[in-house]
């Protein structure tokens, strides 16, 4: 599966804190604001830039020392969660998470 971003999403970082902002071209899908922790902001910016699957891998191996399959997991979770939200898009294609 391969998720991106919905158009019309703002990452931004208010105050120290990342959140997701929907703009009004996004309203019918979301219509509030998420906070993401960091981890996940810089996992999602990297989705958004079309970073491989392999890459955010290594970056979350790095930071949390779990294993591939658990960061596997994690990751599509975060990225169903973002998917039902609103704020992500599911495309299907073999090559990515």
């Amino acid at each position: 599966m391969q998720y991106k971003p919905r158009p019309g999403i703002v990452q931004a970082k208010i105050c120290g804190l990342h959140v997701l902002i929907p703009s009004r071209v996004t309203y019918d899908h979301c219509k509030s604001i998420i906070r993401l922790p960091s981890l996940w902001a810089i996992t999602y910016d990297l989705i958004q830039k079309g970073e491989s699957d392999e890459t955010i891998i290594r970056l979350h191996q790095v930071l949390t020392k779990k294993s591939e399959d658990e960061i596997r997991q994690r990751i599509e979770r975060f990225c169903e969660n973002l998917v039902e939200q609103g704020f992500m898009i599911r495309e299907k294609d073999e090559g990515r998470l």
